[in-house]
């Protein structure tokens, strides 16, 4: 969804890691390779990172929830990926129809899709 039209195109591999302990170059998201223009057979490999934050205890007492309460993703920019996937004239441009709600449909689409994995004592604590 991040990257348009090129979505396709794309194979991610995502590191789930704690940002403080990462080496500095580890820390970033990295794109691969790069695709010639016009080659929809060509794959760009990419490596996100992912970071759960938890509050409360750090030490598991019982006294409250383990769950994450956030969960932070670092991933290649839209225009990084199109570059990548051979669009060179591939803008950042705010003002595009759709960059102004990205945000909104990926985080709504990661929501949709966990509530049709929620068990129904799940869905009921999340109301």
């Amino acid at each position: 969804m991040m990257a348009g039209d090129i979505n396709e195109q794309i194979k991610n591999t995502d590191v789930f890691n704690d940002f403080v302990s990462l080496t500095k170059k580890s820390k970033y998201p990295v794109i691969q390779n790069k695709c010639s223009a016009n080659d929809k057979s060509c794959t760009v490999n990419t490596v996100t990172i992912s970071h759960n934050n938890y509050a409360g205890d750090t030490f598991d007492s019982g006294k409250s929830p383990q769950g994450a309460t956030e969960m932070k993703v670092k991933m290649p920019s839209r225009q990084a990926l199109n570059i990548a996937a051979g669009n060179t004239d591939a803008s950042f441009d705010l003002d595009e129809k759709d960059a102004k709600n990205i945000c909104s449909e990926i985080n709504q689409k990661a929501l949709n899709w966990a509530m049709k994995k929620a068990t129904p004592q799940a869905l009921k604590n999340y109301e």
